[in-house]
């Protein structure tokens, strides 16, 4: 039915009132004497007292509503008055809680005890602790913003309260060491309520492993909201990179990661959130406490992330105690001036009572530091304690088919939701013991009973890897993903479960097993039977600024073979484990350079002996000595210059600094004809740059890409001196002349005839690509385009222009690509793509994925029995191979029926191409073993024995292994 246009426009003014009927209401309100305030019903209470027990119990609040002559919609505060009657003097009325709509209202003990034992000068009642005190509590009506309040008459209540932590504005600090979860993070207070904020941060006990590397998630952030909301603060690092342990950054408004710039792991920050200045007022590895009413001995106290204070329980002695920052061996004691305060140098020791106490430090506000003595919390558990082993609480807990219905079953008695089975933090893991699991049975790891944050969204829970469905043996450590497939054992059985959650690992054992070892860097090899859990723990040099593990006394033979590795496990990718680049026995005190990932070789002695080993997991480094021999860490491990100007000898070359993204040295000074290449730590291991061939080189601002293990050196044309950057990770590097200006950041960008004369269009990561979305060619002009490495022309990727939706061979040095006319309906804007490691240029219609390309067929993959012989499980390519990782079989051999059958298969289907398995007849797999493989119509199937695999195939040599998970195929 169509509405004449006077109607509609009658109906938009109603509107235009309706939307100012707040403010027209006040206006016709009764006259303040004719307002019928509201009444404050009994309580149905005479007396609260209040405990530490009791705090999440309730008060209901219920009035009449009030009445201003006009429907409106009121708003109510609960309020309470103390009148202080030995001094006569009338307190101020407190708000409990505000903007009620309704007329009832639940009001925790906690928020009332908070609101009335807070002192007056700082915002709260002043009612005694521990008193009972006369109350008068109130309700109060008001309409509008600003609109006068009414107030109901007094209900008069006992209260007892304890005391209770002032609540002071926050910045929360949230990294991985609390999963980025702001839920579980600590906190910097605002101890005046303006823009100075402070605080201890405990790290944890794998700090190092937390705040340092080159991971995404490395490291911590400040935001001023349990959210990432920029408005309310979003702040990290910006620009280039600080020094380690600097005393002061300013960081930027979403900005990066806060990473390998903190070692220690507790540290007392500010931060300010006008300047956005982080300051370390102090970093610390423990805090202490020592003197004649503990004997004399230094003990080590415990930090409570909830309360973010220091505790220890000791049995006094009248006497003194000291309080201390241990940095190694190095102490700084606070001793006291005032009862209750902590002070610095030159104050008195603490005087301690005798007796059982808690003793209790809190750190957090510089200019109070304070310690208590508490006998009645002597042997009682932290919050943290109590978190960790509740059934509804904050932990990681099982969840699934038999447990409790992945969380839809109910309790017959309560009527309640049953929750997960929950798992207890002790020490790296979360666990939970003398679980009896059914072979086949679904179920995964989730936090706190859910499977999501509501405010960020995130997933709560871990799974199979990727996705997959993965069985668990007895005995195995397994990585797992956020968010990952469904669990299962592969026998009945009762099991001991252990969750870290750092590096996603579970390891299940059998009931009653010893626990695997601790989440650290350890040695792996044929002396533990490779097996998972049992690596020998190394030992974390004591100056953490140090960065080396040992482990010393270690026997070994010639036939013996290692690796380390970090989580007593294999992770999918390889990124945990380090070992030789080199398949050639190690000889005693030589410095071995070593390779990160699955490519690396097992390490082997020369001889016989008993050797200490040293090792440096971030430089990949490490040292074979005699047990007991002297060892001086090296000054630094880098890349460095080795050359003529070095003799080529091990251990002599000029080492480089970082800065910027780049390894860099300055004011190199080279003779003419000088020939040198550039190498990671002193010796010629697999992490060096070279040329394809000797070739000569001159100063210039042009980039040149080196080849990874090339023997050809750079031979300098004219003597003088120079300044050398190298980025490590593709190989590019700058011979400039010395005190030029630095190069642009390392990038991947787009240059075309748009952009021809001015910064490149970069490119941002994509998976394994690099793209440019958004690339505009205009319509009836000449376009072209290259690839080129941070605006420099002389690294660049051109090649022949095929079609739009099409792979492009990228030819390096190659000319540039010319598109030809833009396509209709496309408004000229693509999306270019670039694979470094496959040397492919796709120019894409907007949105569209290079695996859309026109003729591209998907890679390879593996199909079988387990998947119905369909939903291809695709293989990714890891060192010039393809590889699946985790996928489990849980029956044994038989060929009878195919249950374990497997083939190979070109991108998801049998007329693609590729259709892989052996010759003659079906082959039982060994794992570790190759196998020979055919493409044909006529190839047979891979039988796989129970458990879990890394499958690889090898399409240049036709070969496939099946290996256990983490394992390589030997030789690559």
């Amino acid at each position: 039915m169509m509405r004449p246009f006077g109607y509609i426009m009658m109906m938009a003014a109603a509107a235009t009132l309706t939307f100012g009927c707040q403010q027209l209401e006040e206006m016709r309100l009764l006259p303040p004497e004719q307002v019928v305030p509201p009444v404050l019903n009994p309580l149905g209470i005479t007396e609260l007292v209040i405990t530490d027990d009791n705090l999440d119990e309730t008060v209901s609040f219920a009035w009449d509503a009030a009445d201003f002559g006009v429907r409106a919609q009121a708003s109510y505060t609960i309020e309470a008055e103390y009148d202080d009657p030995v001094s006569g003097t009338e307190g101020t009325r407190v708000v409990i809680s505000q903007g009620i709509a309704g007329t009832s209202y639940e009001a925790s003990y906690e928020d009332i005890n908070y609101m009335l034992g807070l002192a007056a000068d700082m915002g709260g009642a002043g009612v005694p602790l521990d008193t009972p005190s006369d109350v008068d509590f109130y309700v109060s009506a008001s309409v509008g913003t600003g609109g006068e309040k009414y107030y109901s008459e007094p209900v008069d209540l006992k209260v007892t309260v304890i005391y209770a932590e002032p609540r002071y504005p926050k910045v929360w600090v949230i990294g991985k060491y609390c999963n980025w979860e702001h839920a579980r993070s600590q906190f910097l207070f605002s101890f005046d309520s303006n823009a100075e904020y402070e605080g201890v941060v405990d790290f944890g006990q794998n700090h190092l492993d937390y705040n340092s590397g080159t991971s995404d998630d490395a490291g911590f952030k400040l935001t001023g909201a349990a959210s990432w909301n920029n408005a309310t603060g979003n702040w990290g690092l910006g620009g280039t990179a600080p020094e380690e342990e600097a005393e002061q950054i300013t960081l930027s408004v979403a900005g990066g990661n806060i990473a390998n710039v903190y070692g220690y792991r507790y540290y007392s920050f500010a931060f300010n959130t006008t300047t956005r200045r982080l300051t370390k007022q102090v970093g610390f590895d423990r805090f202490v406490v020592k003197g004649s009413a503990i004997g004399d001995e230094e003990r080590e106290m415990t930090f409570d992330t909830g309360s973010q204070e220091f505790y220890i329980d000791a049995a006094l002695e009248a006497g003194d105690l000291l309080f201390g920052f241990a940095d190694g061996a190095e102490r700084t004691w606070l001793g006291s001036l005032t009862t209750g305060i902590l002070d610095g140098a030159g104050a008195n020791p603490v005087t301690a009572p005798a007796g059982e106490y808690r003793i209790y430090v809190n750190l957090n506000n510089t200019e109070e530091r304070t310690y208590e003595f508490n006998a009645g919390d002597y042997g009682k558990e932290t919050e943290d304690e109590e978190e960790i082993t509740d059934p509804t609480g904050h932990t990681w807990g099982l969840t699934g088919d038999a447990i409790n219905d992945w969380g839809n079953a109910v309790d017959t008695e309560t009527g309640e939701a049953v929750p997960d089975t929950p798992l207890v933090l002790d020490g790296d893991y979360y666990v939970r013991k003398n679980v009896h699991l059914t072979a086949g049975e679904k179920f995964k790891l989730r936090y706190d009973n859910r499977w999501q944050d509501d405010e960020t969204s995130e997933n709560l829970s871990f799974g199979g890897y990727n996705g997959a469905e993965v069985g668990l043996e007895s005995g195995r450590g397994v990585q797992l993903s956020r968010g990952g497939g469904n669990l299962h054992v592969l026998a009945d059985g009762d099991y001991d479960i252990y969750f870290n959650e750092s590096m996603a690992l579970i390891h299940i054992r059998e009931a009653g097993s010893e626990a695997p070892g601790a989440v650290t860097w350890g040695i792996v090899g044929s002396f533990t039977g490779w097996a998972d859990g049992e690596d020998l723990e190394m030992t974390r040099a004591e100056d953490r600024n140090a960065g080396y593990y040992v482990y010393e006394g270690l026997g070994l033979t010639t036939e013996d073979s290692f690796k380390f590795r970090n989580g007593n496990a294999w992770v999918y990718d390889s990124s945990n484990q380090i070992a030789a680049g080199s398949s050639d026995p190690v000889s005693v005190g030589t410095a071995l350079s070593l390779v990160k990932g699955s490519s690396s070789n097992d390490i082997k002695v020369a001889e016989d002996g008993t050797y200490d080993i040293i090792l440096y997991p971030e430089q990949a480094f490490a040292y074979i000595i005699s047990s007991g021999a002297d060892f001086e860490t090296p000054a630094k491990v880098s890349w460095g210059v080795t050359g003529t100007m070095t003799g080529w000898l091990n251990d002599r070359d000029i080492l480089m600094d970082s800065e910027d993204g780049y390894y860099v040295i300055k004011g190199l000074d080279l003779s003419a004809g000088a020939e040198f290449r550039l190498r990671y730590g002193n010796n010629d291991g697999s992490r060096s740059y070279g040329l394809s061939a000797d070739t000569p080189m001159e100063a210039s601002p042009d980039a040149h890409l080196l080849t990874s293990g090339g023997q050809g050196r750079i031979r300098v044309s004219e003597a003088g001196e120079y300044d050398i950057y190298l980025n490590e990770e593709y190989g590019v590097m700058y011979m400039l002349e010395s005190g030029s200006e630095a190069p642009a950041p390392f990038s991947f960008g787009i240059q075309s005839n748009i952009t021809d004369g001015m910064p490149d269009l970069t490119m941002t990561a994509n998976g394994e690509y690099f793209v440019c979305k958004n690339v505009w060619f205009p319509s009836g002009v000449d376009n072209w385009l290259k690839v080129r490495v941070s605006s420099n022309d002389g690294i660049t990727w051109g090649g022949t222009y095929i079609d739009y939706d099409t792979k492009i061979s990228a030819v390096l040095g190659g000319d540039a690509i010319v598109p030809t006319d833009v396509i209709p309906g496309w408004s000229g804007a693509y999306d270019v793509w670039f694979s470094y490691d496959r040397q492919e240029i796709y120019i894409m219609g907007p949105g569209k994925h290079p695996s859309e390309a026109a003729g591209e067929v998907s890679e390879w993959g593996i199909v079988g029995h387990f998947s119905d012989w369909g939903n291809d499980r695709m293989m990714s390519m890891e060192r010039g191979i393809f590889v699946y990782r985790g996928l489990t079989f849980d029956t044994d051999n038989d060929s009878s029926t195919g249950s374990n059958a497997i083939k190979i298969r070109l991108g998801g289907g049998w007329d693609n191409g590729g259709n892989i398995g052996p010759s003659g007849s079906d082959v039982n797999a060994i794992p570790g073993d190759a196998i020979t493989v055919i493409n044909d119509g006529g190839s047979k199937n891979i039988i796989v024995p129970k458990g879990t695999y890394d499958i690889w195939f090898d399409p240049e040599a036709m070969k496939v292994w099946v290996m256990s998970s983490g394992q390589i195929p030997s030789g690559y």
